[in-house]
């Protein structure tokens, strides 16, 4: 099957064409409220930003819609499995990516494909080359997996532990926003879009499984921006397709990391069912559920996105996310459908967006040139404010009494102006009102971007910890933060934080 499945990734090689952000003309700027200025912020944005990250190349082969999604009968089907050429990626030397294509369930329960990547590092660390009798990598006993790629043999010694030999241990990671079109695709890009992260991970010798989420990469269906439990089931379900593309390979148990919508994301999937099930009875702070999920990192997670975009409009900082609100409400809600919180001239804007199919740089860049006032209508918010409120008392995370399975890491830049550290501290505080253990680090100095690299050497060794304690490592330290079932609260001190850089290449 694996084999088939190839082949009819490699077919998707042909010559491919762009997907997002297209050209506009001058005409077709203006008959949308967006002058000279704004023209040229798009194209900076897009020149800058989106076509970096996301290329201009989009595999339209890979991304249709599998032949076999017809015969899908639930989520975490593999349906495409394809190697991406080593020449078109811009990551460290030694990985390999294979993008995958798997069914999961939409907002209203349907089947839906999804694409994202599954990445490896050069090899697995030597201590999971090891077998758990004493063995080393070269000694009597050494137990190193001989077994080709996709083998289901591994060491009968091992007793099915995930520390196997040959194993890599399983990350899941959930990207920050990308766009809501889709062309926007992470797995299409050169470097994955966010690689701070999830590069990280495999410096460490993990795999990780990354989801574009449904509606971005594959079009079946739309993309519901910052409704977090349906990515959180993109998510999980990734995880199964990842174990299904390669057998034997990747451990049982596994954890999620996410930045910014995807920190939203991983937190709503550790409060969701598909985690919750637990080995060791009703208690479950500290251990790994049926699941194998371990723990979670969350770093500057959405959260109460309308609390704070909306509710808190006059204070915020940058308004720029606030004119996607309506069409992700919309594509969820469809009684919502004709309605806008806009101005007539944003919601104009917006509808040139939809037509260029632009990604979160040209997105954001359409409000560069307005103020507050020429973005959201006070009168049509007050009118249609209680349905924002009802999106987000179903799809946001940390709502009142929900309970997560696993411990969890909430990383927050002080200096974030995307997601303010109040809303963040807000959210932590009603989950340990709920019984969670969440550990909160705030890093002075730090926005949205710069905290994903700046929290780097505190992230890592946590989750490296969580994976010790569920596989029975022995000889390695538990995590500091972790296992008493409390909620801790940290802010971090910076070396030198006058003269630490504090912006990240290519952040908007």
């Amino acid at each position: 099957m694996i084999n088939s499945l190839l082949l009819a990734g490699l077919v998707s090689l042909a010559s491919a064409r762009r997907a997002c952000d297209f050209n506009i003309t001058a005409d077709q700027a203006s008959a949308h409220a967006c002058g000279a200025e704004c023209q040229a912020t798009y194209e900076k944005t897009t020149q800058g930003h989106d076509l970096e990250f996301f290329g201009s190349d989009f595999d339209f082969g890979f991304y249709e819609t599998a032949a076999n999604f017809s015969g899908a009968q639930a989520g975490g089907e593999l349906l495409k499995l394809a190697p991406v050429n080593a020449s078109s990626l811009d990551v460290k030397p030694g990985t390999t990516v294979y993008r995958i294509q798997y069914s999961s369930v939409d907002y209203d329960g349907s089947l839906v494909p999804v694409t994202g990547y599954v990445a490896f590092p050069y090899a697995a660390p030597v201590q999971q080359q090891l077998t758990r009798n004493g063995g080393t990598a070269g000694g009597d006993g050494g137990g190193m997996n001989m077994n080709p790629p996709g083998s289901n043999n591994t060491n009968s010694n091992n007793n099915n532990n995930s520390t196997a030999a040959g194993r890599f241990r399983l990350a899941a990671w959930a990207h920050g926003t990308s766009g809501i079109y889709a062309g926007c695709a992470p797995s299409n890009s050169p470097t994955l879009y966010d690689p701070t992260a999830w590069q990280a991970l495999l410096d460490q010798g993990y795999a990780v499984v990354g989801t574009d989420y449904a509606g971005i990469g594959n079009n079946y269906t739309t993309h519901k921006f910052l409704s977090f439990d349906v990515q959180a089931t993109d998510v999980y379900y990734s995880t199964v397709a990842a174990r299904k593309a390669f057998p034997g390979l990747l451990s049982e148990e596994w954890f999620g990391v996410g930045h910014s919508q995807g920190g939203g994301v991983v937190w709503k999937l550790a409060e969701g069912d598909y985690v919750k099930s637990s080995r060791h009875g009703a208690d479950n702070r500290g251990s790994s559920s049926s699941s194998g999920y371990v723990g979670t990192v969350a770093i500057a997670p959405a959260t109460y996105v309308v609390d704070m975009l909306l509710g808190g409009y006059d204070s915020l900082p940058y308004a720029d996310f606030v004119p996607l609100l309506p069409e992700l409400v919309r594509r969820v809600t469809p009684s919502y459908n004709g309605s806008t919180i806009l101005t007539d001239q944003m919601e104009s804007r917006m509808a040139l967006a939809e037509e260029a199919q632009m990604c979160v740089g040209g997105t954001l860049g359409m409000v560069a040139d307005l103020s507050k006032g020429q973005i959201l209508s006070r009168e049509r918010l007050a009118r249609d404010w209680p349905v924002y409120l009802a999106w987000q008392a179903r799809t946001a995370p940390a709502l009142a009494g929900a309970r997560t399975s696993a411990p969890m890491l909430v990383v927050q830049g002080a200096n974030d102006t995307t997601v303010l550290p109040a809303t963040t501290a807000e959210a932590v505080e009603r989950a340990c009102e709920a019984g969670n253990e969440v550990h909160l680090s705030v890093y002075p100095g730090m926005g949205h971007s710069p905290v994903v690299a700046a929290s780097l050497s505190e992230w890592v060794p946590w989750i490296n910890a969580r994976f010790d304690e569920a596989q029975g490592v022995k000889g390695r330290e538990k995590a500091e933060r972790d296992g008493n079932g409390k909620c801790t609260k940290r802010v971090r001190e910076p070396f030198d934080l006058d003269n630490m850089v504090v912006k990240t290449p290519g952040e908007l």
